[in-house]
């Protein structure tokens, strides 16, 4: 892949992060997965930034659900084959319920756009736009980091004529900002 070829969404990335506002607080964060059915040498590797958004609901003692948008820089490669790495912005709105100070579930579905149509080896995924969603849980470190295993797919919902679609256990690492 042309290192150009990341342009388009690096300028996506930013221009989100602008939208999202420079005032939010948030987390940044990396993380990796593989690919979990069919072909299993597809690896995921992922930058995010996730603004608080201000739609925050409490209940109970200690527990809340609270919203962000995750916005993130991905990269997907297949480790068997000649060159066959693409790249991935996706925007995912997020919903975090908090029910222990040490364990958090996370959600969201959201959308994205890959750098190129995303055919592999043995695994077609149609085409440059997909839906993403994630779900998985959050292990809060401390007040200004934690671990996350999360379970990331990414579809295109039929709009291509293929359809293989990634399914990814993950893990990721964020930090407060």
């Amino acid at each position: 892949m042309k290192p150009l070829s990341y342009l388009p969404l690096l300028l996506t990335a930013a221009s989100l992060s602008f939208l999202a506002g420079s005032s939010s607080a948030g987390e940044a964060g990396a993380g990796a997965g593989l690919q979990a059915l069919g072909n299993t040498s597809i690896a995921r590797y992922e930058l995010l930034y996730r603004p608080s958004l201000p739609y925050t609901t409490r209940f109970g003692k200690g527990r809340s659900v609270t919203s962000a948008i995750e916005i993130s820089l991905g990269m997907v490669h297949e480790h068997d084959a000649d060159d066959a790495t693409l790249g991935e912005v996706a925007v995912i709105p997020e919903l975090v319920l908090h029910f222990h100070p040490r364990l958090e579930f996370l959600a969201g579905l959201g959308f994205g756009l890959m750098s190129e149509a995303g055919k592999f080896t043995r695994h077609d995924l149609g085409g440059p736009f997909f839906f993403a969603s994630k779900v998985g849980l959050r292990l809060p470190v401390s007040s200004s980091w934690g671990v996350e295993l999360i379970y990331f797919h990414q579809s295109n919902g039929g709009l291509y004529e293929h359809n293989a679609s990634l399914n990814m256990p993950s893990a990721g690492v964020y930090f407060s900002l």
